[in-house]
């Protein structure tokens, strides 16, 4: 089954968080900066599809090359 998680990096008053924009909902942790968000978009991304991602803007898509 083929997951589609894109995610979006969105600047909170606490910091950065991940907006999951096929579930429309943040992801739970704060982050202190946008370059640990988008490390942790790409983890998500590879661990749950087991596919590369790339930084599109403030988004974080799956790319089609499987790892």
């Amino acid at each position: 089954m083929y997951v589609y998680m894109p995610f979006k990096v969105v600047k909170t008053k606490d910091g950065f968080k991940l907006f999951n924009l096929k579930k429309e909902e943040y992801a739970k942790p704060n982050f202190k900066s946008r370059s640990t968000a988008i490390s942790s978009g790409k983890n998500y991304i590879s661990y749950r599809e087991k596919r590369n991602s790339k930084v599109v803007g403030n988004r974080i898509l799956p790319t089609n090359k499987k790892r």
